[in-house]
This record gives structure tokens, sequence and C-alpha cells, in this order.
């Protein structure tokens, strides 16, 4: 969700407080078509109001006239004390204000669609709209101080009144500053949508076309245009940094960090304890958004383009009728707010060329309805994943028509996402867990890159006049610490501009990360139980009450997430779910104190070995011969060339380990035992387990080897397999143990087999 900062964020609030205060009535919406009998049947929430479809809303060029005739209609009332009429121009007075906020939201979404088109008159209308939220909180003062001021009073908490009467007028220098400030995002836009080359042998070359280069020039000329947007680009945040500090210094804080999350956000969470949540994330959470980035890059079962290729969510249609289909699983009242999305087209979620890269649900008092937008279309799951995130910020807004904590609104929507795992299996079939698992990175990269940006933000804005450079370096360093890796030497970062909060709303993100870690636990809750989880969620939205983020989920009863103890729980949580869940490891307690969880788990995840047909890994049982070379073909084959049969005699055609066999023969890893079998299910020495890897390695004789006569046991390796249990024992794949003895007639366990193998491959 994006929304910009025009002014004081209570004047909005205050606004549409009066306005259904003032006697505003609107209709009921009947609901739409009877679900299917799969429908799960709610009753947390009042019928839905009937509003205006996105066809009849009204974007008006910018004009306060009327807003300043109907102000100074009301304080002419006001100085004669007719009650009965000054009611009446109160609520014209508040109905034209939430107007012109209406108008700035209608502008910022008509921008975002096509900003060549709209940024004058978005920009106008951002200053218009600066301008009368100090006009009506100079009206509000003026009224307060009143001899009416009982009646007014009345319509508004004694905190609301104290708070309006100890504003002071903004002097004209700190709206210069506010001014500069909500434009930032214009600025931003320029510079990120501005054209930028690079010659290359007489050719220039842009964003669009430097793909075309051979590899050998690519890198360097890709650099070379990065680095040139991000000058003009970082430029924009380096410059406005001294003018944010000095306005929060002129609202009487530190810095603009300590403004943005007590003013603008109202958190109840410091910057400091955003600080030590950063830390205990690095250490935890970071490590395991790393493993499940290479689960799904090495293991062939998480096939994204097969994911991918089953339904073309580029097309809002789609979009809509795939959401529809399982919506009802969660709430019939969810159904319904779906149709009402629908039947009133209030979204923009078609692919475009002119539209900005972002998605994002705006909420408009004054229309009592909410649209959704996205620009930032990738041709994957994800374009259907963005829908669902801000379909969760949609169904709040039209249930419970009011903002709330930026915090707990990501949860609603981070929260739907992880409800709609639910459906995998039914929505994507074979597919279901690259699903679940593709959905679970990007909640990961959430965290991660949410406690990123606020650490980077946190510490650019205690800098006074950074320059370019210097947040390009800060954003490096800080990065490698968040697992980053980078394909050039520089001690510089540059792609870090393209994450459009750290302009458009600075302190934004960390709300990522805690709605995220909620919405993890919401969904370790599903996995328990799902209509039990839906539920909990669905009274959450009802229960709208004004809570801050601690607050509300204490009060539901989830983890305090600044709390080192719980928020381990969390990511314990969530580890047993991607295990469990998506990798099919049913025995994972049992592995909890293994001396190979870490390097079992992995292999699990990356598709190298298999629980049995319960789903235990069977840790310490004795590994066979083919689930040894099955292993190292699951790794190490080409499955594109066709291999010769073997012609061992104990393989049957069609056997399950029949390609195995074929390729453990091709590859001279087996050449059969006696009778020329390949003895399947016999197990595997640990002195026949050195002997594979060695000749997998292709080590030539006079490999560096250890001496094997400094084990208790070393005279008693097989003659065959001397060299490469000394090779072995040099490179550290294989060691002696607590009483110096190899053991090289004993069966290794999966155990071993796992973790020599990977030691192995690290090798490599």
């Amino acid at each position: 969700m994006i929304q910009k900062i025009l002014s004081k964020s209570r004047l909005r609030s205050t606004a549409c407080l009066l306005l259904l205060t003032l006697f505003l009535s609107i209709g009921l919406l009947p609901v739409g078509p009877a679900q299917s009998a799969q429908a799960r049947e709610t009753d947390y929430f009042a019928p839905l109001y009937d509003g205006l479809s996105r066809d009849q809303l009204a974007l008006v060029e910018p004009d306060l006239t009327r807003f300043y005739i109907l102000q100074e209609q009301l304080l002419a009332m006001n100085a004669i004390q007719n009650q009965a009429e000054l009611l009446k121009a109160l609520m014209r007075y508040n109905q034209e204000y939430s107007a012109v906020q209406a108008e700035v939201s209608l502008a910022h979404f008509a921008y975002y669609n096509d900003p060549a088109a709209y940024e004058d008159l978005y920009t106008k209308w951002q200053q218009l709209a600066a301008e009368a939220g100090q006009a009506y909180e100079e009206t509000w003062r003026t009224m307060l101080s009143s001899d009416n001021r009982e009646m007014f009073e009345g319509l508004l908490s004694q905190e609301r009144v104290a708070d309006m009467l100890d504003t002071q007028e903004l002097s004209a220098e700190t709206t210069e500053q506010l001014q500069k400030i909500n434009n930032m995002d214009n600025e931003y836009w320029r510079a990120m949508e501005a054209e930028y080359t690079v010659t290359v042998d007489g050719q220039t070359y842009n964003f669009d076309t430097v793909g075309n280069l051979p590899p050998s020039q690519y890198l360097e000329a890709y650099l070379q245009l990065v680095r040139k947007r991000n000058q003009a680009v970082a430029a924009v945040l380096a410059e406005s940094v001294p003018v944010c500090n000095a306005f929060a210094r002129s609202q009487g804080f530190a810095n603009y960090a300590d403004y943005a999350y007590t003013a603008v956000y109202g958190r109840d969470y410091t910057p400091a304890d955003a600080a030590r949540l950063h830390t205990v994330v690095k250490q935890r959470l970071v490590p395991l958004y790393q493993q499940i980035q290479r689960f799904q890059q090495s293991n062939p079962a998480f096939d994204q383009q097969t994911l991918n290729s089953q339904y073309d969510f580029k097309q809002q249609q789609v979009v809509l009728e795939t959401a529809a289909a399982y919506m009802p699983q969660i709430s019939d009242e969810y159904a319904d707010v779906l149709t009402y999305l629908r039947v009133k087209d209030l979204l923009d979620i078609d692919q475009s060329d002119n539209k900005l890269k972002v998605a994002f649900t705006t909420y408009i008092p004054y229309f009592n309805l909410a649209l959704i937008f996205n620009g930032s279309h990738t041709g994957t799951v994800s374009d259907f994943n963005n829908f669902i995130h801000e379909f969760g910020h949609f169904s709040f807004y039209m249930y419970q028509q009011e903002n709330i904590g930026f915090d707990i609104n990501e949860f609603y929507a981070q929260g739907m996402e992880m409800l709609f795992l639910n459906f995998a299996d039914e929505m994507f079939e074979q597919s279901g867990d690259t699903y679940r698992l593709d959905a679970l990175a990007k909640l990961l990269g959430g965290i991660v890159e949410g406690c990123l940006f606020d650490e980077f933000q946190q510490k650019v804005y205690q800098l006074e006049e950074p320059t370019v450079h210097d947040l390009n370096v800060l954003f490096h360093d800080l990065s490698l610490q968040y697992g980053y890796v980078y394909a050039h030497d520089d001690d510089e970062a540059y792609n870090w501009i393209t994450t459009p909060h750290t302009f458009i709303q600075p302190f934004y993100y960390i709300s990522y990360t805690t709605s995220a870690l909620s919405a993890a636990e919401l969904l370790i809750r599903s996995y328990d139980d799902f209509e039990q989880a839906a539920d909990d969620y669905l009274k959450m939205v009802a229960n709208h009450r004004k809570y801050t983020y601690r607050a509300f989920f204490r009060e539901a009863g989830f983890a305090d997430i600044f709390n080192p103890d719980e928020l381990n729980k969390v990511a314990d949580g969530l580890e047993a779910y991607i295990y469990q869940e998506i990798c099919n490891v049913a025995d994972l307690p049992a592995l909890e104190n293994h001396w190979a969880r870490k390097e079992l788990l992995n292999a699990a995840g990356l598709g190298l070995i298999q629980g049995n047909a319960d789903g235990s890994l069977q840790a310490n049982a004795a590994a066979t011969r083919a689930e040894v070379f099955s292993l190292l073909w699951r790794r190490f084959a080409n499955k594109n060339i066709e291999v010769p049969a073997a012609g061992f005699a104990d393989v049957a055609p069609g056997v399950w380990y029949e390609q195995t066999a074929n390729w453990a023969a091709a590859a001279e890893l087996v050449t059969g035992l006696e009778g020329n079998r390949f003895a399947a299910n016999q197990p595997m020495t640990r002195e026949e387990l050195a002997t594979v890897l060695y000749r997998l390695s292709n080590t030539q004789p006079d490999v560096a080897t250890a001496d094997l006569s400094q084990y208790a046991d070393g005279a008693a390796i097989s003659d065959w397999a001397t060299e490469a249990m000394a090779w072995a024992c040099h490179i550290g794949l294989i060691a002696g143990d607590e009483n110096n003895l190899l053991q090289p007639q004993r069966p290794a366990t999966r155990a071993e087999m796992v973790t020599i193998i990977s030691k192995y491959i690290d090798k490599l």
C-alpha cells in the first residue's frame, strides 16, 4: 500500500471521523449469487456498502475555490453561533475537505497508470491538498477556541481536541520542506524512467538492448548503465536527507527516522527496537532464506517454468477467476467482496508498458471504497500473489471503512497470501510445492529486505549531508550482512535504488518484516488447522479498533516478534513447515539432535535424498548401493544424454534405479559385482563410498594423499581402496572416529552418505 504524506496524518482521519459522525448515510449492496457448496459460511462483517463503480469516479482539475467558500461560510456560522446551521456548514466543509483528499488519491492512481500524462495534475493536487490541510487545521483551531467549543468537543475525543489545539501553524520554511518531501516520488520516478545509454564498439545500448551484447562485453556495459542511473536516482535521496532531517527537527524529533516511526506510522516500537530485530533476522532468517533459494535453483522438482506455464496471470480476468474459485473456502463473506470488486471494476491490474512498476491499494474514504493497482507484472505467479496481497488490503477497507496501522494492514495482505497456500495442490497440482516455496521465498525475502532497507535508512538519516558514494558504500556493506552477493568488485552497490519505498515512503519497509513474521505464524497455524487459522484471520480483520502493532498481536495471542525467544519459535515453525510440508520430511522431530541434521535437510531440500513411503529419511539406516548411486545421479548426471543399458543381471527393466545403474556403469563408477550384479540393495561400505567418489573426481594417481598409518585400523583397508581412502582422508571427506578408527568395511549410514557426498560437492 502506498500513501502520500500530505500534511499531518491525523487530518485525513479527523475528516473521515466527522463525516461518519455527521449522519453520512450509504445504502447496502445486495450480495452476489449464492456461493458453491464448498463455501465456508462466516458471519464477521456487516453487509457491504453500495458505492460507485470506477467509471463513476471523476478526476477534476485542481481547484480549492469551493473549499475556501465553504470554509468562509463555516466561520461565519461559528461567529453568529447558529448551531443548527453551523452543524450543516461543518458537514459540508468536512465533505469538501474529504473530497480534496479523494481527488489526490484519484490523481495518484491515474499518475501511476500513466505518469507522463498525469504528472502535472498529480503534482498540483498534492500542493493544493497540503495547502488545504493547513487551512483545515487552522479552521479547527479557530472553532475550538470559540464559544462553540463545547459542541465541537462533543464531536471529537479529548485527545483529538488537545492534539488540534497544540498544533502550531507551519512556517513558510517548514511548508517548503514538506512540499519537497512530498515531491520526492515525482523526482524519483523521473530519474528512474529516464533514458540511460552506453556506447560499445560504436553502437548505443540501453537497459532494453544491453542484453544483446556477448557475455564478454555485457557485464561491463551493464555496470556502466546501472552506475549512470544510480548517480541520477541516488542523488534524489542524498539531496532529500538534510531536508527531511530539518523538517523532523522542526517537529521536535532528533532525525527523520524518529519522526517517521512516531508521526507518520504511529508505531508502538522504536528504531532501536527495530535495530534489535535486524540482528536476530540476520542470525536466523537470512540463512533460511538462502537455503530455500538454493532449493529453488538446484532442485529440479521445484520447476518454476512448469509452475508459471499453468496460468497466464498477466491477464486480469485469469487472476480474478482463479481467486474466485478458491476464495469461498476462506469465507463466503470474502467471496462476496471479491464479487463486489469485479462488479464495480475497482482495480487496474492488466499489463501496460505505461504503468509504473509497483502494486498498491489506495483507500478513499470520501467514496467509501478502495482501488487496487498493479504495474509490476513479471509473467509469473507473482502477478497472482500480488493480487491476493492487495485483495487482503482491499477487503479490510471495504468491510471496515477506515485506515489502520501500516504493520497490521500489511498483515491482512500477507496473511491472505499465506492462507492461499492451503489451495496450492488444487491450483497447481504437481507444482503445488513449487508454489508454496515460491510464496515463502517472497515472504522471507520481504522479511530480510524489510530489515536491510530499514537499517540502511536509519543509518542514512544519521548522516547530515551524504553523497551518492556514501549511500552506495553504506548499502553495499550492509547488504553483505544480509547475504547479498555482487558480480563486481566495487565497494559500492548500485541497484538498491530500484526499491521505490526508500524514496516514496521512507521507513515503510519495516512493516513488511513485522507483518510477514506474524503472517508466517498464521501459516504455521493453518498447517495444523486451516479453518481455525482462517477464523483467526477474519476475527482480526473484524477487530478493527485502533490498535498499534504490538498491542494488536498481543491481544490476538500471536508472538511478540521483538522478543528473540518468541521470534525464534516462529522461525522454528517456519522451518518445520518448509521441510515437512514442502520437502516431505516426516521425521523432522527425530532429527532435532542428530549430528547430521543440517546435511540431511539440505539434501532433502535439494532433492538428493528422499524419505521412504512414510516420509522418514532413515538417517541411521545403512545406505544401499542404489541409494548412493541415485544421489550421485541426481546431482551429477546429464539427464539429456541417453546412456546404454549396462546389462546388469539383477536390474530388471523399469525398476526405479535402472537409469542410475546404467549411468553409474557408463561413468565407470561401477563395473558390477560377481555374476555381473549391480546389487542395488546391498549396503555400501565406507571404503566403497570413498572409491566411488575417487573415480567420480577423475583424480590422478599422483594426487596428494594422507598417511593411513596414522589411523588405528589403516592397515585393515582393502588393497583396492587404499588410494581412494588416502585421498578421501586427505581432503577431509572421511575422518577417524573418537577411537582413531576409519572403520573402512562398516556400511555407511544414510547420514554419513549425505555428509560425505555434501563435503565432496563443496570441494568442487
